[in-house]
């Protein structure tokens, strides 16, 4: 029944409308993930390739993990393309309010569609009805944007910051040092460092110590700026024999409960590391 149609196929139908839409939201897909690819350091290509790895290999072990973010934001970025079209499937389709079960039955509608065709003629209920509807749509988009935001925000975005800084150009660092940065931001969530990761077991000892403890001392101030808008202005510090105490200082009236709960929530690598527990203490600035 999904193909059933009583004229021919190459009809104003929704298949047409469809394999359209798909035509329209190719170059801005392809052009976002090209660019994305792009930045793929061909180092690890080569290196993928120099271990004995074939071309898919490669491109599955190192292309597909470095670009999986901006390839979802290409797909997503093309879908609200295509959930915005008007013209295109205005001159397509024949308006028709009704479901159909076949796509290749001429006539259909869209809710862009539906809103060009009828605005200019609606009465002020109609109109009412179409703002309705138009409103419908960009809740729509604008959910489809935050679920790709939220997949891209939690796609090992801790492992992107590590291929990013490692292959920028930082002028005035060496090697290592650049390797140290990029590390601390590779465990600044998630997963403690481990020998079992590849890159942590080729620091040097001295240099795995100095990860560690930034890694966990990051951590710890991402989660003082949890609520992202700088409510938590000085930070005092001072060791005591059983414990290190953090003075966390906001202005009057300033609720900082979720930093110092998020702060908390995230102190395990420190204290593990400076061998002690970790207390903070809000307090009240100027």
């Amino acid at each position: 029944p999904l193909f059933q149609a009583d004229g021919g196929l190459y009809t104003n139908s929704v298949f047409m409308a469809s394999l359209v839409l798909a035509i329209m939201v190719v170059p801005i897909t392809t052009s976002v993930v090209r660019e994305v690819i792009a930045q793929v350091p061909r180092d690890q290509c080569e290196a993928a390739l120099g271990l004995g790895g074939t071309r898919w290999g490669m491109v599955r072990q190192v292309i597909l993990p470095f670009g999986r973010s901006g390839i979802i934001g290409g797909a997503m970025l093309g879908l609200g393309r295509a959930l915005g079209e008007t013209v295109a499937i205005a001159l397509i389709l024949s308006p028709l309010f009704k479901i159909q079960a076949s796509i290749i039955k001429p006539g259909g509608s869209t809710v862009a569609s539906t809103i060009f065709n009828e605005f200019n003629e609606a009465d002020l209920s109609h109109r009412q009805a179409l703002m309705a509807i138009g409103l419908a749509l960009f809740v729509l988009t604008l959910f489809v944007n935050s679920m790709a935001r939220l997949v891209v925000s939690h796609s090992k975005h801790h492992l992107h910051s590590y291929y990013v800084i490692r292959n920028s150009e930082l002028v005035g660092l060496s090697d290592r040092e650049i390797e140290i940065i990029a590390q601390i931001a590779r465990y600044h969530r998630k997963s403690a460092p481990k020998t079992s990761h590849p890159e942590f077991a080729r620091l040097a000892s001295s240099d795995q110590h100095i990860v560690r403890v930034l890694a966990g001392l990051l951590r710890v101030t991402i989660g003082l700026d949890r609520s992202r808008d700088a409510r938590v202005r000085s930070l005092d510090v001072a060791a005591a024999t059983d414990h290190v105490a953090i003075e966390v200082g906001a202005k009057r009236g300033v609720d900082i409960s979720l930093e110092l709960y998020a702060a908390h929530e995230r102190s395990g690598l420190l204290a593990e590391m400076l061998g002690t527990r970790i207390e903070l203490k809000p307090v009240v600035v100027r």
